[in-house]
């Protein structure tokens, strides 16, 4: 069993997307003021584009002090979750965890055995974990529980989505090589990230041999012992 322990996550927050759409939607409104000779409504989000651009600027200055703030708050957060699962495990002698940490926060795996999304105690192990509510119900809903092993591409400071988007299949012909070169980037920058960092192991250390296997997958697809950063 996989949990998801989520707190906040301000590296989505840096607004890759949003700053796009800002960008397009002044330079459109520009455009279409020349187009129609309205040289003062031009001029005026002409002057909003720039003074965007150097709000934006300014934000990003002060993005490595939010950096630092955000992670002394984490890190204060993990080492409260970590004396609350503690207290769990005293309690519930037979349960194992690892715990690893995540951009967001933090991610449990159970170790001692296999357990089932619909299962009593799995319910009452998230309540107490205070697991991320849509987590929560995506396990129940997809019957299985979910550990994302791959980093997610606005935390690589890759601000365009994938095109067409995911979800998107079959993909047609003409849109195959923008999508290539987003995926040939993503693989690129992807090498140099982890998608979670162990930091340790918890309780009963008597493991389950089919939870072990997903221990050594989990351990390969998701770099958790290679010291890279985590996105």
């Amino acid at each position: 069993m996989f949990a998801d322990i989520d707190y906040f996550d301000t590296n989505y927050a840096k607004g890759g997307c949003l700053v796009s759409l800002v960008y397009g939607f002044l330079f459109v409104v520009t455009m279409v003021c020349l187009m129609k000779e309205q040289y003062i409504y031009a001029a005026i989000a002409f002057a909003g584009l720039f003074l965007f651009f150097i709000f934006n600027k300014v934000r990003l200055l002060f993005k490595k002090g939010g950096s630092l703030l955000h992670d002394t708050k984490k890190q204060e957060n993990i080492k409260h979750t970590l004396d609350e699962i503690d207290h769990f495990l005293k309690d519930n002698p037979k349960w194992g965890a690892r715990v690893y940490e995540t951009p967001a926060e933090m991610r449990l795996l159970i170790t001692h055995r296999l357990m089932n999304p619909n299962d009593e105690e799995v319910s009452l192990f998230f309540n107490k974990m205070n697991v991320d509510e849509v987590y929560s119900l995506m396990c129940k809903n997809q019957q299985c529980f979910r550990a994302r092993v791959s980093p997610k591409p606005w935390r690589m400071d890759m601000s365009k989505h994938i095109s067409p988007r995911s979800g998107t299949w079959p993909i047609k012909e003409e849109y195959m090589a923008t999508r290539q070169k987003w995926l040939d980037e993503y693989e690129h920058k992807a090498k140099d990230y982890a998608s979670c960092r162990f930091i340790q192991a918890m309780g009963n250390h008597d493991i389950d041999d089919k939870v072990y296997k997903v221990i050594e997958l989990h351990y390969d697809l998701s770099k958790a012992n290679s010291g890279l950063k985590i996105a």
